[in-house]
């Protein structure tokens, strides 16, 4: 697993951006950083279900399905580039 440590939290996964975690080595520390934590994984969590949703159709989605799919995903990479940025600049 590749493993990158900022600060006080790592992010790891081998598959793209927007499915990799977060993990928060110290639970006190700027809430901001812990608001753009949660609403990343909350995306990154809507993405994954809409992925396994998609998997079983496979053959047969929609081009409005795919659309939705990628629409989860960029939200998802958008969080994930939010908690990097913030940690960035902010330092924490």
């Amino acid at each position: 697993m590749n493993r990158t440590n900022l600060g006080t939290i790592s992010f790891s996964g081998d598959k793209p951006a927007c499915f990799g975690t977060i993990f928060v080595s110290n639970r006190m520390g700027c809430e901001e950083k812990s608001r753009l934590i949660e609403e990343h994984s909350r995306v990154a969590m809507a993405y994954s279900r809409a992925a396994s949703a998609l998997r079983g159709k496979a053959g047969t989605r929609s081009a409005e399905d795919q659309q939705a799919l990628d629409e989860a995903r960029i939200k998802s990479q958008k969080a994930r580039a939010s908690v990097e940025r913030h940690i960035a600049e902010h330092g924490c």
